[in-house]
């Protein structure tokens, strides 16, 4: 979040807004149904010209220190 917003200060960006999702599932849990469902991806900002950002392994600071067993990588 910190460097989005550094970013967007010192950098010129287009604004190309709210990104429209559309996005629906069921889930259901002890007989009862949950519906899902996301209308946005979030607001998009394009920095002009683009900018290489290095992603490095970084430090779990919680007192978890290993995800959930169950946990996976989220699918689109």
């Amino acid at each position: 979040m910190r460097l989005g917003d550094f970013l967007l200060r010192h950098r010129t960006h287009l604004v190309k807004g709210e990104q429209s999702q559309q996005f629906r599932r069921f889930l259901f849990h002890n007989d009862e149904v949950f519906k899902a469902k996301i209308d946005t991806r979030g607001f998009l900002y394009e920095l002009t010209p683009p900018i290489a950002v290095n992603v490095l392994k970084g430090n779990i600071v919680s007192k978890r220190k290993v995800p959930p067993l169950l946990a996976g990588p989220a699918h689109p």
